[in-house]
């Protein structure tokens, strides 16, 4: 597999992370949405408690915008709630109100809250640019915090070697050259100390192979049956296993018991 640079890194990272825009006005999120979606996986909320739920659940959101006045959460309280568990995601807080933004200035540089503000109204296509650069260096600070608490995540877990956004990547990029069509129908997901893979259906999606890395240059391929992870006799460089599963996926996906998946999922892997 190809060696990817730290500016590399930082420029796939937008494919791989999401951002989340909240805001309980439609047009907002309507207008960032339609204006960045096409350079950035985009995720919007109109309700700042299905957004709070969908954060602390997912793996894969790095930048949220986040408007301050919501009926149920405020945009601080939903920030301090986030950053108790996730203290690498980067906020940028949205405020209409500029009477409340001199302490909103202040809380945030005093406790380190937010990355930058932004007041509305906001004309995201003028502004585009400037927000383009924002949300860059947003995801440059966010993958040093991220690699670092995942490092650290994993050493209390007494392992030594975790897994990294540049493994995933490299997974993501070596498989979407070799399955081709096939690439749409998996979904690569970064664990404290492994890659997982799950199979997409149009009603769910369901982990099925896990690439665990067991030591600094050795990997493991596990694969999930009814009483949970199990281990295979299959050990190597991440990029053989990579090969494994490119070569044999479908030989690989037969082994899977049938009755861990639902008739959507059953469905789609037929079609492979």
């Amino acid at each position: 597999m190809e060696n990817i640079t730290p500016r590399q890194v930082i420029k796939k990272l937008r494919d791989v992370f999401e951002i989340v825009y909240i805001d309980d006005e439609d047009y907002n999120t309507y207008m960032f949405q339609d204006e960045f979606e096409q350079d950035f996986n985009i995720k919007t909320f109109n309700d700042a408690k299905e957004a709070l739920c969908y954060i602390l659940e997912s793996k894969a959101v790095g930048v949220i915008f986040c408007d301050q006045s919501m009926p149920d959460i405020k945009g601080l309280e939903l920030e301090c709630r986030v950053r108790s568990l996730k203290p690498y995601i980067k906020f940028i807080m949205i405020s209409g109100n500029p009477e409340h933004e001199e302490d909103l200035l202040y809380k945030s540089i005093k406790h380190h809250h937010f990355y930058d503000f932004l007041s509305k109204p906001i004309d995201f296509n003028k502004g585009k640019k400037d927000i383009e650069q924002l949300i860059a260096s947003c995801f440059e600070l966010f993958f040093a915090e991220y690699s670092e608490h995942n490092y650290s995540e994993a050493t209390n877990q007494i392992c030594q070697y975790p897994a990294t956004p540049e493994d995933l990547i490299n997974t993501q990029s070596f498989c979407q050259s070799e399955l081709k069509s096939h690439y749409h129908q998996f979904k690569f997901s970064l664990e404290v100390t492994s890659i997982a893979i799950s199979l997409i259906s149009q009603n769910n999606n369901f982990e099925i192979l896990q690439l665990e890395r067991i030591a600094k240059d050795l990997w493991r391929l596990n694969i999930k049956d009814n009483s949970g992870w199990q281990n295979t006799e299959y050990l190597g460089p991440l990029s053989q296993l990579i090969s494994l599963f490119v070569s044999e996926f479908s030989l690989i996906l037969n082994q899977l018991p049938s009755d861990l998946f639902d008739q959507s999922l059953q469905a789609t892997l037929n079609k492979l």
